[in-house]
C-alpha cells in the first residue's frame, strides 16, 4: 500500500498511488501525470519510452484513466511508532511544569516593566508539503488586541530553511521592506485597535527537504517580540 500526501493540503492517503485517487481531505486529485514519475518537470512532457516520442502531453492537470504506466512520486513519510501511555503522561506533565514556571518568571518580569509589551497576536500558516516547481506561501495573519493604534510594525520570515528559499513576492506589495541573505522584512506602518492585516510571502524553492522557518514580529513604541516557529516540506 503505498502513502501519499497530498501536495495541495498535506494530508496522508492510503492508496494514494491509483491513477483515479482523490484526497480524502480537499478532493485534489492524485492521479494527474503533473504528479507522475515520468513527467518532466521541466517540459512537462511525459518521458516514457513509447510515449514520449508519440503521445505528448496536452495538460499535466489531466488525470489519463487509459494510461497503465502511471507511477506517482508523491511520497509520505512512514508513521512515527506510538510511545506507550507512561511516557507520553510524563512528557506531558514536565512540559506543563516548565510552561508553568516560565510564565511565573514572565509576570514577575512583566510586573517590573514601565512600558507596554506587544498587544498582537501572531498566527503563520504554511502548507505541511509544497511541490519544488511551485514554491511555497508563507501567511502571516495579526490582531491588534490593544486599545491604541499600533505603529512601525515589523514582520520578519528567517530562519534555517531560508537556506532552500529565495523570496519572490509579498501581498500587499507595499507592505515590502527588504530581503537580505537569509531574511526577509515587510513593514505595516499602522495597524488601528481591534483590526487585523495578513500578509503573504511567496518563496521559490532551489531544493528539496524540510524547511524549518522563524517568523517575528516587532512595533515600534512597545517592548517584547513575538515569534512563531513553522516547518514545512518541498517536495520533487
Amino acid at each position: 500500500m503505498a502513502v501519499v500526501r497530498c501536495p495541495k493540503c498535506g494530508a496522508v492517503n492510503p492508496e494514494g498511488q491509483r491513477r483515479g485517487a482523490r484526497c480524502r481531505a480537499c478532493h485534489e486529485a492524485l492521479g494527474k501525470c503533473r504528479y507522475c514519475r515520468h513527467c518532466d518537470p521541466q517540459t512537462l512532457d511525459c518521458t516514457y519510452e513509447g510515449r514520449r516520442e508519440m503521445d505528448h502531453l496536452v495538460d499535466v492537470d489531466d488525470v489519463l484513466l487509459n494510461c497503465l504506466d502511471f507511477s506517482t512520486r508523491l511520497t509520505a513519510a512512514p508513521a512515527a511508532r506510538r510511545r506507550p501511555v507512561v511516557f507520553l503522561t510524563a512528557l506531558f506533565l514536565l512540559i506543563a511544569a516548565s510552561a508553568a514556571s516560565l510564565a511565573v518568571l514572565r509576570i514577575v518580569r512583566l510586573s517590573a516593566r514601565t512600558s507596554p509589551g506587544l498587544p498582537l497576536r501572531m498566527s503563520v500558516g504554511v502548507p505541511d508539503s509544497a511541490l519544488k516547481e511551485e514554491g511555497l506561501d508563507v501567511s502571516v495573519t495579526l490582531s491588534n488586541l490593544g486599545e491604541n493604534d499600533l505603529d512601525g510594525i515589523e514582520v520578519q520570515v528567517a530562519g534555517k530553511g531560508m537556506s532552500a528559499l529565495a523570496f519572490q513576492s509579498l501581498v500587499p506589495q507595499e507592505s515590502y521592506q527588504n530581503a537580505k541573505r537569509g531574511s526577509v522584512t515587510a513593514k505595516i506602518e499602522r495597524l488601528p485597535a481591534g483590526e487585523l492585516c495578513e500578509l503573504k510571502f511567496h518563496f521559490t524553492a532551489n531544493r528539496t527537504g524540510r524547511v524549518p522557518l522563524l517568523v517575528s514580529v516587532t512595533a515600534a513604541g512597545t517592548e517584547g517580540t513575538k515569534v512563531q516557529s513553522v516547518d514545512a516540506e518541498i517536495i520533487p
